[in-house]
């Protein structure tokens, strides 16, 4: 039988069964997490060339319960932490989270600005008064 290939939500029979493997990390009714040694047997196995869905099976999992959606994110999120150079870890990292406060940068200083902006706001007030008083008089040459 070919697995799901739509994510869906796990029953409560379905998560109690993913409960009981020893590399489930944590299982809510629409994601499952995997444990740390999970995900470095599955990643040696995956660089071997195995069929994933047949990972999964050999270490306990129904891939029919999974889904197809599942198994292949998992390879791919692990190939981008392999990428990234970063350990793997039981759960959920939150990567995009610390990315988000990485690239934040502090508030550049616009005090400068604010001086520059009032300055230029005088000189335009300046010469409005100018063309004002001028009142149409033209300089004799």
């Amino acid at each position: 039988m070919e697995p799901k290939h739509k994510r869906s939500s796990f029953g409560l029979y379905e998560m109690a069964l993913l409960k009981e493997n020893p590399y489930t990390h944590e299982v809510r009714a629409r994601q499952i997490s995997f444990t740390a040694e999970f995900k470095r047997i599955f990643w040696v196995r995956y660089q071997a060339g195995e069929y994933i869905p047949g990972i999964f099976e050999s270490l306990g999992y129904d891939p029919e319960v999974l889904g197809i959606a599942r198994m292949y994110s998992l390879a791919s999120n692990l190939r981008k932490c392999v990428a990234e150079g970063r350990e793997f870890t039981s759960g959920y990292t939150n990567r995009a989270k610390s990315h988000r406060r990485a690239e934040k940068t502090p508030a550049p200083d616009t005090s400068a600005m604010q001086h520059e902006l009032t300055y230029l706001r005088q000189q335009v007030e300046f010469l409005k008064k100018i063309t004002e008083l001028g009142g149409g008089t033209q300089r004799r040459r």
